[in-house]
């Protein structure tokens, strides 16, 4: 059983210990992550989605993520998503965008940014949640990026994916 903290719309914790699968009641919202990972060598990492998801099954997507569990704050769940569904550990994650309130979903959204040196070859996917990965070039990203070929994202995150420029950092 998964349980998560429920919000309000400004983030403040009204309730704890909501199981996961349960109707979220009205004016509350849970949280959820996305995390886009770019290699050093600027490629993007796509993820294939499970057979066995409830929704969007078997497709790919250019994150990833999911809900923040009980306890965690959207930094927290961004670290232990990225880790659950590739492998990878960051030592920094970059804010893409403020918070996204989605209310057909009733969630909060937060996403992130990874930079990456890790080795191509060595995502290890969650059993459940992927089960597949590839890594694609911007040009490549943004070609798919409003077509049923890629999980869609919001314009606003394609535009911010666009203004990245972190080769600054070192990542040694």
């Amino acid at each position: 059983m998964e349980l998560w903290d429920l919000f309000d719309r400004s983030g403040n914790i009204v309730s704890t210990n909501h199981e996961r699968g349960e109707t979220i009641p009205e004016g509350t919202y849970h949280k959820i992550v996305n995390i886009i990972v770019q290699h050093v060598d600027g490629d993007y990492l796509i993820m294939k989605r499970s057979d066995d998801k409830e929704s969007r099954a078997g497709e790919y997507e250019l994150t990833a993520g999911g809900s923040t569990i009980k306890g965690e704050d959207f930094r927290e769940g961004a670290w232990r998503e990225l880790y659950e569904e590739t492998g990878i550990k960051a030592d920094i994650l970059h804010e893409l965008t403020p918070v996204i309130i989605r209310e057909e979903k009733r969630f909060l959204q937060q996403n992130f940014f990874c930079l990456t040196n890790v080795d191509k070859n060595a995502i290890q996917l969650q059993a459940g949640e992927t089960q597949g990965f590839q890594w694609l070039s911007e040009d490549e990203v943004l070609a798919i990026s409003n077509t049923d070929s890629l999980v869609r994202l919001s314009n606003e995150v394609i535009e911010r994916i666009k203004q990245i420029k972190f080769k600054h950092y070192d990542l040694t």
